[in-house]
């Protein structure tokens, strides 16, 4: 999740392009790497296979600027589509603050889409309810293909709880930058009011010990020896037996 450095005044947040094999995740990221200021994106890194497919993950880092006096960076990753990489996919999401889901227009990939998008939402409930409450933007990519879906069939069948979304086409960037911008500002939100519903603990009343009566023996721990005996007799004992001087006390000397 999130990672608050207060000492070096840094917020690092981790957004996951997630959806099925070939549908533009990696697109996206070559896009940004490629138009976003040099001073403020990393390296983009790639683990490419066979056909360009994605074998672990793709990454770049992006510095935001100031937002509420902390750096901000993004830490941007794709996971892997096909659905023999589903352990590597689970990795990647661990941790995640916000996701883009990116959906293929093609209607000869809906089943695809369907697949890949429960996967990640079975996972991210594995992960735990606070990971699987995270924010998403939905992409609709690859809106110049003749025969695309229409995107009010696209957002009803794979966007139930209404989160923002965009059309898309990945290869010229349209759209690309409107999912981060929005995604931005989602991850910021949810990470401010997570933090202000953390209940507090309440705080525990300091057990009260009475004060003993004027008087009265103090009492003893079951653990604490047979200790000096008391100064002054206890009412109902009988008298002590006089005390003998020694001796060599009659001496005249």
């Amino acid at each position: 999740m999130a990672i608050l450095n207060a000492r070096e005044g840094t917020l690092k947040l981790k957004i996951v392009y997630v959806g099925a094999a070939m549908s533009g995740k990696t697109t996206n990221l070559l896009y940004l790497h490629r138009t976003l200021p040099p001073d403020r994106r990393g390296r983009l890194t790639s683990l490419a296979g066979e056909g360009d497919r994605t074998l672990f993950f793709d990454f770049m880092a992006f510095e935001l600027g100031l937002v509420g006096g902390l750096k901000t960076h993004f830490h941007l990753y794709t996971v892997p589509g096909q659905p023999e990489l589903m352990a590597s996919r689970r990795a990647v999401l661990r941790g995640a603050d916000a996701l883009i889901a990116v959906v293929d227009s093609d209607p000869r990939r809906r089943l695809e889409n369907k697949h890949a998008l429960a996967d990640i939402d079975a996972a991210l409930e594995a992960l735990g309810q606070d990971q699987a409450a995270i924010p998403r933007v939905y992409q609709f990519n690859k809106r110049d293909l003749p025969d695309a879906l229409p995107l009010r069939e696209l957002d009803a069948e794979f966007n139930p709880k209404r989160w923002p979304a965009y059309a898309a086409k990945a290869l010229e960037g349209d759209g690309v930058k409107d999912c981060l911008q929005t995604i931005f500002k989602l991850a910021i939100a949810h990470i401010g009011s997570a933090r202000t519903q953390v209940p507090t603990r309440p705080a525990v009343p300091a057990p009260t010990v009475a004060a003993p009566e004027e008087g009265a023996p103090r009492p003893r721990s079951p653990l604490a020896g047979p200790g000096r005996p008391p100064s002054r007799p206890r009412p109902g004992a009988p008298d002590p037996l006089p005390v003998r001087r020694p001796r060599w006390t009659d001496s005249p000397a």
